[in-house]
């Protein structure tokens, strides 16, 4: 028997002219993946500046890293289904929202205070009444939401 056919025999993934496996596919996956997680990070750091920021009196660069942290999740790559991410952008969109409200000026995109409210709501329908935080940021984002679509006059 030939060495192709004894390692063939020896692994059952070894497939050398397998036509449905593309090179290097789940090596892809993982990269994606990893930048995904990476920009959830610096995110998550922009939303703990905001904080800092906003602790300390300064609401208007507050409210623009949080912008900015925002803009940063909006990148194609970046998996919203994954819990780092969508807690980044579920914090950020919230902290904006009423930052922009306090402030008087206009907060997040649209997209992303309805995907907020999308997270949201799977979050709150996996615990329920387990988790008024995320049931009181609902409420709210949705408040916020409406407050938003021009009334038909």
């Amino acid at each position: 028997m030939s060495i192709i056919g004894l390692a063939a025999k020896a692994s059952h993934r070894w497939r050398p002219f397998n036509s449905n496996v593309r090179p290097h596919s789940s090596s892809m996956k993982v990269f994606e993946a990893f930048k995904s997680f990476f920009t959830a990070m610096k995110a998550s750091a922009a939303f703990g500046r905001a904080q800092r920021l906003n602790v300390n009196g300064q609401h208007e660069a507050a409210l623009e890293v949080a912008l900015t942290g925002l803009s940063l999740l909006r990148a194609p790559y970046v998996n919203l289904a994954s819990a780092p991410e969508g807690s980044a952008l579920v914090s950020l969109a919230v902290f904006a929202e009423q930052s922009a409200a306090s402030l008087g000026r206009e907060g997040p995109p649209q997209v992303d205070l309805e995907t907020a409210a999308t997270l949201l709501e799977s979050i709150v329908a996996q615990s329920g009444d387990e988790n008024p935080t995320a049931i009181a940021q609902l409420a709210y984002i949705k408040t916020r939401i409406a407050a938003r679509v021009p009334s038909a006059a």
